[in-house]
């Protein structure tokens, strides 16, 4: 028998091996955050007392995000990740949310096609190495200045409209976390876009990266503060850019991005406030959107 429970805190070390099994980039503080985000929407997985898969889940209010599902390769095929998933689901439909979404590997997409879930569009991945700097000059003139504690309300307001969802606390987290590596463009105390870098040892991820739709310039220069930015022990630089955004697929590619595996954006439920892909230039991470 298998028996879902909510996870607690001391299970996260559990959950930080099965990413770092999976190859998939995250530090224990990344996973520490995913919890506090929606930390009774965690779900843990045991059999005969043994820890052997995990799923995440954040409510944004009528949209909701699953991730981090992984299952103990010993234990997959036997009905584990399903009964993560629809408690997952259960839990999302509980806080009243319409929409639920998700980014999958390639081969997870048939399954969750089996939980009503719809492909989307792809989710790029972009990896550069050589972090050379860029000249100042290509973005003093952008009204650009590291993000302030005091600009978070205005910034979460400008980023609900594009997202499409109130991401507040996600916002606060990563400020909290990376306030060295955070960037606002503004102009005529208006906002046109921000940025959040975020630091691993010598790897750096970018995102949530938002601006105005058909901000190029904008969008430029801040991914360009991002790589100046970077300390003298940087080798490499990712970036999520959604497939639907060409704009930010050719700006990643001019500035000697090259992809890596993508994923699949899925959803499912009735589509309330839709995002606005166009101003998306890059996702916060695969497991909460």
């Amino acid at each position: 028998m298998v028996r879902i429970r909510q996870l607690k805190r001391q299970d996260l070390d559990f959950v930080h091996e099965s990413t770092q099994r999976e190859q998939w980039g995250h530090t224990k503080r990344d996973v520490e955050r995913c919890f506090v985000y929606e930390p009774d929407g965690c779900f843990v997985a045991e059999h005969a007392s043994q820890k052997v898969g995990h799923v995440f889940t954040i409510n944004y209010g009528e949209l909701g995000w699953i991730g981090l599902l992984i299952v103990n390769p010993e234990h997959r095929g036997k009905g584990v990740g399903t009964l993560l998933m629809e408690k997952a689901i259960h839990y999302l439909g509980e806080k009243g949310t319409k929409t639920i979404g998700l980014d999958a590997v390639g081969k997870a997409v048939p399954v969750y096609q089996r939980f009503g879930f719809k492909k989307a569009y792809d989710s790029l991945r972009f990896r550069k190495q050589q972090l050379e700097k860029e000249k100042q000059e290509t973005f003093t003139t952008t009204n650009i200045r590291p993000l302030k504690k005091d600009d978070l309300k205005t910034v979460a307001e400008f980023d609900s409209k594009i997202f499409g969802a109130n991401r507040t606390r996600v916002l606060q987290a990563l400020y909290n976390d990376f306030e060295k590596q955070c960037w606002i463009a503004k102009r005529n105390h208006k906002i046109l876009g921000y940025i959040i870098n975020r630091k691993d040892e010598n790897v750096y991820r970018i995102g949530p990266w938002v601006c105005r739709p058909k901000h190029l310039e904008t969008a430029k220069a801040l991914l360009e503060v991002c790589m100046n930015a970077a300390e003298e022990d940087a080798v490499e630089m990712y970036v999520g850019v959604l497939a639907t955004n060409l704009d930010a697929v050719e700006l990643v590619e001019s500035l000697g991005f090259s992809q890596t595996p993508k994923s699949v954006r899925m959803f499912m439920g009735t589509p309330t406030q839709t995002a606005d892909a166009m101003g998306i230039y890059g996702i916060a991470a695969p497991e909460i959107g």
